[in-house]
């Protein structure tokens, strides 16, 4: 008799630890770089902040998920995304080439990108073929730099940051900054630096966040379905963040 009670028990103790382990949802593992001002670490505490970062730490609030953040430059957290059927990367460009390659959410935040002159300044440039000649700064693949140099003719200057091709540009160094339509004016402004003017507006762009395709069904729609709620707070942590640089 006891034996078939103990057995009964272990038998409730099993289906209860399979039911447990089915409503589990996974940990989702977020992949970054750092990349001013969609994700840095504050100078004071050291803590990350940053447009993306904000609004993706609380789209995972909002959807119930756990989830780690690993930070790595841009080409391993490309690669630890496609490996990974867990990771999903935040802070990237949606284009035609990925489209398939990720199970998207967003737009995070939206900008574009373009061809600035300094402030002031009275050239406008009606297409890239008017580059021919002048020289470009831009931060890595702000604008396919390698594309104006040998499709149009431009001399380009490569900066690793948009902070280093501030410096460069505002002491006379290009004639033309390449980069995006949010990241160009807060770099300039967190320099103490004038607005430069749109010369020439190449693109509209959007930030997301790409997932692994394996990605776990159940992590993706909870937080696709937290994503929807999200359009105010995303629209006022834009906005802050553009004021917070002036």
């Amino acid at each position: 008799m006891k034996t078939i009670q103990y057995t009964l028990v272990a038998l409730a103790s099993l289906i209860s630890t399979c039911v447990t382990a089915e409503d589990i949802v996974p940990r989702v593992h977020l992949v970054t770089e750092v990349n001013h001002p969609y994700f840095y670490y504050q100078e004071d505490s050291k803590e990350p902040t940053g447009i993306g970062y904000v609004i993706v730490t609380e789209l995972m609030r909002r959807s119930g998920i756990d989830y780690e953040l690993t930070v790595l430059p841009w080409l391993r957290a490309l690669r630890k995304t496609e490996m990974d059927p867990r990771a999903c990367l935040f802070n990237m460009n949606r284009t035609p080439a990925r489209e398939a390659r990720y199970r998207w959410i967003g737009p995070l935040a939206e900008g574009g990108l373009a061809i600035f002159a300094r402030p002031g300044s009275p050239e406008k440039l009606g297409s890239l073929e008017e580059l021919k000649g002048r020289i470009v700064i831009g931060k890595t693949d702000s604008l396919s730099l390698k594309g104006l140099a040998e499709e149009y003719g431009a001399t380009v200057i490569v900066a690793r940051k948009d902070r280093q091709a501030a410096m460069a540009f505002y002491k006379g160094r290009a004639d033309f900054w390449a980069g995006g339509l949010i990241d160009v004016p807060l770099a300039a402004r967190h320099l103490g630096f004038p607005v430069p003017e749109i010369a020439l507006k190449r693109s509209s762009a959007s930030l997301n966040i790409g997932c692994n395709l394996k990605l776990d069904d159940r992590l993706y729609d909870r937080m696709s379905k937290a994503f929807k709620t999200m359009g105010d707070f995303r629209e006022t942590v834009v906005s802050d963040w553009i004021v917070i640089s002036q």
